[in-house]
Formats: structure tokens, C-alpha cells, sequence
């Protein structure tokens, strides 16, 4: 069964990209960018948490990005692909 995520209006959600863009633009140091996005996004779509995660070149996860989850979650329960 899933959840459903309260709508927030057009206005609010375009405040809050506008927000974000201006905070990720401002930063320069790529992992608090990163930090950012997920961060944002999960605000700007009323999730619980989320994560983001970067592959190299040979498919590897070379970053595991996470908003609202705790450290120790993510060991526990996250598997990189």
C-alpha cells in the first residue's frame, strides 16, 4: 500500500525550485552541491527521504547522496547497484 504525498500548491513548489536554484548556484564545493539537490528535492516533493547516487565510468557507485536517512540506514538497508 503506498502513501499519499500532499499537494503542495504551484506557487509554493515554484518558490522552492527558485530557492534551491539560488542555493546550488551560490555553492561552489561540488559534494555540498550534491547535498543540495537531494536535499531540495526531497523538500520540494514532501518525500521522507532520498538519495542520489553516481556511477563511474565502470558502473561502480562512486557517490551515495542521501537526505533524511541516517547513516546507519544506509548501511544497513542500502545496497549499491
Amino acid at each position: 500500500m503506498t502513501q499519499s504525498v500532499p499537494r503542495v500548491p504551484e506557487t509554493e513548489r515554484l518558490a522552492a525550485l527558485d530557492a534551491a536554484t539560488r542555493a546550488i548556484a551560490a555553492e561552489l564545493d561540488i559534494e555540498r552541491v550534491l547535498q543540495l539537490i537531494v536535499d531540495r528535492v526531497r523538500e520540494l516533493i514532501g518525500a521522507t527521504h532520498a538519495a542520489l547516487g553516481i556511477a563511474d565510468a565502470k558502473g561502480h557507485m562512486e557517490r551515495f547522496i542521501t537526505s533524511g536517512i541516517t547513516p546507519f540506514t544506509v548501511n544497513v538497508n542500502c545496497r549499491a547497484p
